[in-house]
């Protein structure tokens, strides 16, 4: 239970500390969970319930082993992981957004080092003003070569509003070619976040993809194994459907099943059957 708690607060997933106070009512919210947990199989086992002092101390010794392990494991591994050096060309919100939560999260193993911004105001820009979501601003595009050379990133993400006559290809591809890997600001936000970044989309992207869209063999399973699971469910539900059935006719008077013709696959038309949760002429003056 204590495993299952830890797991539920998100404390195997993020080995960083925000603050000691946030990890000590974690691991106190954790202990209440196994409680319950263990208060919940007494009444069903009597021979699972632990004596009562036992429970007690060995809380008390596991919440303060657990308080100073993670303290101590948070430590060395922060000091273990070593960043990669990520540089921005572009300043859209997606940027930011990855750049604040890099910064929230070092177990990623990456560290900002600033952007590059697509206005270009003259050769004062390049001051290295502070901007939103922990990145630091350390020029304009033209920048490139002279921010390169003087940070020497270990990965370069373009994530630029608008790319059209103004992405520095030629100076991409000659870093590109010299070793450091450089890719779009959508599949950095895909690694860092574990979702799909919907801002990034393209069309193109949807329009070429190999992977959208089901696959015949795949629907023609997920109908085979529905069917089975719809035919097992409803035997196993005939009862709770039998008194759901006698209370919506004791409840208000009309037909018990509600039937309305709706659009399936291949835009055909089919009936659906639910129980009705309305009185019977609740739509006459409305509408659906």
């Amino acid at each position: 239970m204590l495993i299952l708690g830890l797991y539920f607060n998100d404390l195997y997933a993020d080995f960083r500390i925000r603050t000691r106070i946030l990890l000590m009512q974690q691991l106190c919210l954790t202990m209440g969970i196994a409680f319950m947990a263990q208060a919940l199989l007494g009444y069903g086992q009597q021979s699972l319930i632990l004596p009562k002092w036992l429970m007690i101390y060995g809380s008390a010794i596991t919440l303060v082993a657990l308080f100073v392990w993670r303290n101590l494991y948070s430590s060395v591994m922060l000091r273990a992981v070593r960043s990669e050096r990520v540089l921005f060309i572009g300043s859209s919100p997606v940027v930011f957004e990855t750049a604040r939560h890099l910064h929230q999260k070092p177990e990623l193993g990456m560290s900002v080092l600033g952007y590059l911004d697509e206005e270009c105001g003259g050769a004062g820009d390049a001051s290295g003003g502070a901007a939103p979501g922990s990145a630091e601003r350390l020029g304009c595009i033209h920048d490139l070569g002279k921010v390169v050379s003087q940070h020497r990133p270990d990965r370069i993400v373009v994530g630029m509003r608008e790319r059209r006559q103004r992405l520095p290809v030629s100076e991409l591809l000659e870093l590109r070619f010299s070793g450091i890997p450089t890719e779009e600001i959508a599949h950095l936000y895909e690694t860092a976040f574990g979702k799909v970044c919907a801002r990034e989309i393209r069309p193109s992207q949807l329009i070429f993809s190999t992977d959208l869209g089901p696959r015949p063999h795949q629907v023609q399973a997920q109908g085979l194994y529905s069917t089975v699971i719809a035919f097992f469910a409803t035997v196993i539900l005939l009862p709770v459907m039998g008194l759901v059935a006698l209370l919506v006719r004791l409840s208000s008077p009309g037909p018990v099943l509600f039937r309305q013709t709706r659009i399936g696959l291949h835009d055909r038309p089919f009936t659906l059957y639910k129980f009705r949760s309305m009185r019977a002429d609740a739509e006459a003056l409305t509408g659906a």
